[in-house]
Parts: structure tokens; sequence; C-alpha cells
């Protein structure tokens, strides 16, 4: 919404790493990541963007691991809670 769009600090995005890592298994690897601080809030929004060239109907399960694997990493890079994990799918 363009409302929103425009309390965000856009000249604030950072890339984050697209590893996420998994105790005991190498992981899995987002396509992209990025941070962007929330006025007022205690930590940052994460974009998750996901490409997809095909329909997979695993997607809904795979963003959910991933964010659960992005705020884990979160908290352990920055030692603090992101304020919302925001996925983002592209066809």
């Amino acid at each position: 919404p363009g409302e929103l769009t425009r309390l965000l600090p856009w000249e604030l995005l950072q890339r984050r790493p697209e590893h996420l890592p998994v105790p005991g298994r190498s992981g899995y690897a987002a396509d992209l990541v990025f941070a962007l601080p929330l006025p007022g809030a205690r930590g940052p929004l994460l974009l998750l963007v996901e490409h997809k060239s095909h329909r997979d109907h695993f997607t809904a399960e795979q963003l959910l691991r991933y964010a659960v694997l992005l705020r884990r990493a979160e908290r352990t890079r920055e030692k603090r809670h992101p304020a919302l994990v925001l996925a983002l799918v592209l066809h």
C-alpha cells in the first residue's frame, strides 16, 4: 500500500545473508533477504524475497520455514528479534 511505503525509510535498506543455518545440517539458501529499520520498533522488518519459475505447492511451507530460520539467525547475530518477516514471492 502506498501509505505504508511512504512511511518506511527505504534509504536504510540493508542486504542480509541469504544462508539460513540449521544446527546439524547444511542449512537453506533464500533468494534475497533485506532488513529495514521500522520507526518505533525494537527490531527491523526482514524482507524475504523468493523467486519461483513454476508453480510449487510447498511454497507456503518453505516460506514459513525460512521465516523461522531468519528470526533465529537475526536473534543470534544481532541479539534482537526482528519486528516482522515479510515474505514476497515473485513468479
